[in-house]
């Protein structure tokens, strides 16, 4: 019987590593009889291809400890020996520095940890855990540069995916097919497969809504739009939602402490910063949904059944600077994200019942309007490249949707906002390094309040 994802991730965390004796390595997993080095830039290169192999392709662990011989049945590899080790001759943070100084881009949550066999806790197994990464961050290009008399220069670059149980890098023949056939779609068929992604994108959207009990977010996003006349306005739309319809207590109360008072005034990063407070009254709208009318700048709608949306003029009412053609400016951009994270994050505490999945959607509207594109640049307020037109990028589309889906168990305010201003930044073809007012803690990215705090 194939060892299935779940049974491995049950072994590790009990132990019981025994029960690996006779597995085959796989797609899911890769055995190492001796530790990484990574003294040399062999063994680092070996780390780098190892990682980069699981990242290109669903993710998986990679298992130290393990020694493995060739079957005689099967054509693979099969674990023989438990070569269990002690945790001091291990450092974590030295592989996470590796692995991120050789591939690119970094991939998120890699986990470098020990774990103790079940028989001896001092001697254990080292695991290297690689979430199945996003495909928008794909692919994981080994990479490394020597610095040589003051010259920093590039002399390695490759590419790795893990298929079933092998890991083989591509060779420089593979490679040269690889952007030969980059370069032909850019010359010759882009435009014939801009509209099949466009036709994939429509069915994405499609099997998003069917994926849960909300039938109608298009409907109520319209609607929540036409209650301050931007339907046809650039925007930004921000959408919560559980993963099935789950009843809020307090929405319709007007106590003190109500999720109807919070409506009126919501949480916010600084006092006079980018916030979703319109200074108006939330009225309830056919005994359905609360309504924060905002003028012509925002609108805020909270259902009874935890869909929360927020519209937000893309232009240079709100989002963008002043006088700059539509540029975004970053801290309205990012610190409207994460209000609006921090406000569902007040929804969710008021639910009757914690869903086990939260939906999150952005909705950019009209940023061709007029034939005039809204646009967005690297760096932060600090950085005066983001001002020229010759550091920024144009919004490749009209309109545009991206959906996140957050485990309610791994919710974290700061690192959500971050995953949806993310979204937003690849999506104009910016990289991850280009997004301001973060922090990276352990591998995983936040959005840093304290520096938008010290704006």
């Amino acid at each position: 019987m194939t060892l299935t994802l779940e049974r491995l991730e049950s072994i590790i965390q009990s132990g019981d590593f025994i029960n690996l004796l006779g597995e085959s390595e796989s797609g899911i997993f890769d055995c190492k009889s001796e530790i990484y080095t990574l003294t040399d830039e062999f063994s680092k290169y070996e780390l780098a291809k190892d990682v980069s192999s699981f990242a290109n392709a669903n993710g998986g662990y990679i298992l130290i400890g393990l020694k493995t011989t060739k079957s005689e049945k099967r054509h693979c590899d099969e674990v023989t020996e438990i070569r269990a080790f002690n945790q001091k001759l291990c450092d974590p943070d030295k592989h996470i520095k590796v692995i991120f100084d050789w591939l690119y881009p970094k991939p998120i949550n890699i986990e470098v940890k020990w774990y103790p066999t079940r028989e001896d806790q001092n001697k254990g197994i080292f695991v290297i855990k690689i979430p199945n990464q996003p495909e928008i961050h794909k692919p994981f290009l080994i990479k490394h540069t020597v610095q040589e008399t003051g010259k920093i220069c590039e002399v390695l670059f490759g590419y790795c995916e893990r298929k079933q149980e092998s890991n083989s890098p591509k060779n420089v023949i593979e490679l040269h097919q690889a952007l030969r056939d980059g370069l032909f779609y850019s010359e010759i068929i882009e435009t014939r497969l801009q509209a099949i992604e466009s036709a994939l994108l429509d069915i994405s959207k499609l099997s998003q809504k069917t994926n849960n009990e909300f039938k109608d977010i298009e409907n109520r996003i319209e609607l929540t739009l036409s209650s301050v006349n931007m339907q046809e306005q650039r925007s930004m739309v921000l959408t919560g939602y559980p993963e099935n319809p789950i009843k809020l207590r307090t929405l319709f109360s007007s106590e003190p402490g109500s999720l109807k008072s919070t409506l009126e005034s919501p949480p916010k990063i600084r006092e006079r910063g980018f916030g979703l407070r319109v200074l108006n009254r939330a009225r309830i709208i056919k005994g359905m949904f609360c309504r924060v009318p905002g003028g012509e700048r925002k609108a805020i709608d909270l259902y009874k059944d935890g869909v929360l949306i927020a519209g937000l003029k893309a232009d240079e009412d709100f989002l963008c600077w002043a006088m700059r053609d539509l540029i975004f400016n970053p801290v309205a951009l990012i610190e409207s994200i994460y209000n609006f994270v921090q406000l569902y994050e007040c929804v969710i505490r008021d639910m009757t019942e914690k869903p086990k999945k939260i939906y999150f959607r952005i909705d950019l509207k009209n940023l061709h309007l007029n034939n005039k594109k809204n646009k967005l640049a690297t760096g932060n307020l600090r950085n005066i490249k983001c001002l020229f037109d010759d550091e920024v990028q144009s919004a490749p589309e009209n309109n545009w949707s991206g959906f996140l889906e957050v485990e309610k168990e791994n919710f974290e305010l700061s690192e959500v906002a971050y995953h949806i201003t993310e979204m937003i930044y690849l999506y104009f073809g910016l990289g991850i390094e280009d997004i301001p007012y973060i922090k990276e803690i352990g591998g995983k990215k936040y959005i840093d309040i304290e520096q938008i705090k010290s704006i």
